[in-house]
Order: structure tokens, then sequence, then C-alpha cells
């Protein structure tokens, strides 16, 4: 990471970083060439019913906006800072939009989808490195992680928005990612999850995509690129 893009990191987001570095070390021992990076919401986790309320509760409670289900649609799966400047209105400052949002994050909390953790724990089993690229704050994604029993020393980073200048749909994103995987032997890789933009940013970066229809969108919104699952129980099939 440059020291400019460096700069706009938060100080807990650059010591998880170290960390992950760390372990990739570990991760790299791997003898498969293939990685899996994923997509965290409404991939691992079922998140758009449950965070559409929590900010609607958020805007109307902490700065009386009442948000459409037009509005949520359009901004979902944005940068999470830039997401939440939208939906409540450009009120407030960056950190007390954060704030307001962080007081009731616990009041709303993301579910675990079906076999998502059994997958994959199957494809580290396999020898596949994995990854964790999200749009969410990377300090809430490990938590959230954490806190459903992944396996977070074996994992070979977790990204979240604010540990890069570039997001989706731009592939530039996978970046500090591929620079990795290329260092570790991992030639075949492929993105899971579950929207245009991280299909689009895939595909841009030379991956594999393979989406799964937990989300938004439906099997024929996308590429006939893609490999499209309902869900990820038959994910660890793909790569026997």
């Amino acid at each position: 990471m440059g020291g400019a893009e460096a700069e706009q990191v938060s100080s807990a987001g650059q010591l998880i970083l170290a960390d992950l570095a760390k372990k990739s070390v570990v991760t790299g021992a791997a003898n498969s060439r293939r990685a899996v990076l994923f997509d965290l919401d409404d991939t691992l986790f079922l998140t758009r019913e449950v965070k559409w309320e929590h900010h609607r509760f958020v805007a109307k409670d902490s700065f009386g906006i009442d948000l459409t289900d037009e509005e949520l649609t359009e901004h979902w799966g944005k940068p999470f800072e830039e997401m939440i400047a939208l939906l409540y209105g450009g009120l407030g400052t960056p950190e007390e939009r954060l704030e307001a949002n962080k007081a009731s994050n616990e009041r709303f909390p993301k579910k675990p989808i079906d076999g998502a953790l059994d997958a994959v724990n199957e494809l580290l089993d396999r020898g596949i490195a994995v990854g964790i690229i999200t749009s969410t704050v990377t300090e809430r994604a490990v938590a959230e992680l954490t806190r459903h029993g992944y396996p977070m020393d074996r994992l070979l980073l977790v990204q979240g928005a604010d540990l890069t200048d570039f997001h989706k749909p731009d592939s530039r994103v996978f970046g500090r990612a591929s620079k990795l995987l290329k260092a570790l032997g991992k030639t075949e890789v492929t993105y899971v999850g579950d929207a245009l933009t991280g299909e689009q940013a895939a595909l841009d970066a030379g991956f594999n995509f393979v989406a799964v229809t937990t989300g938004l969108f439906e099997a024929d919104d996308f590429s006939s690129r893609s490999t499209v699952l309902s869900d990820l129980k038959n994910l660890p099939e793909l790569f026997a």
C-alpha cells in the first residue's frame, strides 16, 4: 500500500492489515495454486434486510430522514462511509454518522448464511487459499467473521473499504490481493459474490467469478462468463 493510501487507513485498520500480512505467509504453504476470495454481505452473511432496517432506524432517529427502498437500492453495496453519507443525507460529520450507526449496530445483527462457513472450511482443508474483499469496514468484518466462528488464523486477508482507495466495480480493488496471491504462486483466482459490481471487478481483474443469488440479483442478471449458484453449499464441488 502506498503512502497516500496508507494515510487514509485508520490506525486500527493498519494493525489488522499488519497482522493479516503475517498470517498470509503461513497460508502460502498450501499446495494448491487456487485461491478463492469472498464478498461478505449477502454472500457469507444475510445482510440486506436487517441492515436496511438498521439504516432506516439511524436515518430517522439521528437525522430525521425517512429512507425509501429506492434510495437503499441505489446506494447499497457502496463503500460503507460513502454509503451512509448518502443514506443519511450528508448530515453530520463522517465521525458522527459512523457513531450513530455503531450505537445501534448490535440491535440489527447480520445472520450467517447456511453452508457458508462449511464451504470456507472445506476449501481451506483442500489447501485453497481463502480471503475476504468487502465494502464494509475492516474492523466490523473481522468482528463478524470472528463472532460466527470463521478461522481467522487461516484466512489470507480480510480487506474492507477502509484499506483501499479503490472499490468495486473498479478491478483495482483487488490490487493488494493480486500481488499477494502472485507472490504465493496462486494463479487460479475466483471471486465469489452476490452483486454485479463484484462480477465486473473480478472479470476485469482476470479472475473467475461465482455469483450467488442470496442478494439483490437473480441468476439471469449475471454474465454468461460467470457460474451462478443459489447458495454456497455446493461451492466446494467446483474445486474438486
